[in-house]
């Protein structure tokens, strides 16, 4: 299997691609420089999970929402970065508060963080993943080799980032987002996923618990206005 800008090839063991009979929305995904359109049959997205495009057979992203939207994951791009930014600034904010000085917290810039994910894609456009909402940058995640000293990098990879606008929060989105990643860095010959969490952010530990990766006993101490600890979970692929 081989990604492609953010979806997964399958081999194809047909010449065809099924579509719906109705076509009342259109979902649209970019394979390497070519932008396909697929049929939507209804508003319950009784979707193909595949589809037919330059010769080869291709998995997307998608997943249903409580109020009937859709959603997609892409490899992030430059013109991404400003709400990127923004993003990054409004989830610490809100996920951060009582844990991270609020000074800290209030002097966060968008424009500084829009600067730093511009950097990010340019230097690796494929270590930073982005879920849309009918067309609406809803969180990102970057990832990429595990660099802990007791941990293979051949074998590890590491999820360095994870964040949704607080707006998005509690729709299964995120699950979605790490399920891709997960299957992203396996096919990249991974066979661990780890990843660092504030210790006192429980909401996310809960979450990346719920996940599979479970607390493996590391610890570190980082500065963020303040050292605080963080610990490492980890999740065999």
């Amino acid at each position: 299997m081989q990604a492609v800008c953010g979806l997964h090839t399958e081999p194809a063991n047909t010449g065809k691609c099924y579509s719906p009979q109705r076509q009342k929305r259109r979902l649209r995904v970019q394979v390497e420089d070519d932008l396909h359109t697929l049929p939507i049959e209804n508003e319950n997205l009784r979707l193909p999970r595949f589809f037919l495009a330059s010769g080869k057979l291709f998995h997307y992203a998608i997943c249903q929402m409580d109020d009937q939207e859709y959603c997609i994951v892409r490899w992030a791009q430059v013109a991404d970065a400003k709400i990127l930014g923004e993003i990054h600034v409004s989830s610490w904010r809100k996920a951060y508060g009582g844990i991270v000085p609020d000074d800290f917290l209030a002097a966060l810039s968008t424009e500084t963080g829009a600067d730093m994910h511009q950097r990010g894609i340019l230097r690796n456009p494929k270590n930073k993943a982005v879920i849309e909402v009918r067309g609406q940058i809803a969180g990102f995640c970057g990832i990429g080799d595990c660099h802990d000293s007791d941990k293979p990098s051949e074998d590890t990879g590491e999820i360095g980032v994870m964040y949704l606008a607080p707006s998005y929060w509690r729709k299964g989105l995120g699950s979605k987002l790490i399920r891709w990643v997960e299957n992203e860095l396996r096919l990249r010959g991974k066979k661990e996923i780890v990843l660092w969490v504030l210790e006192a952010n429980t909401p996310s530990r809960c979450f990346y618990e719920a996940m599979g990766y479970r607390h493996d006993g590391a610890r570190k101490m980082v500065t963020i206005g303040i050292p605080l600890p963080v610990v490492r979970h980890s999740k065999t692929l």
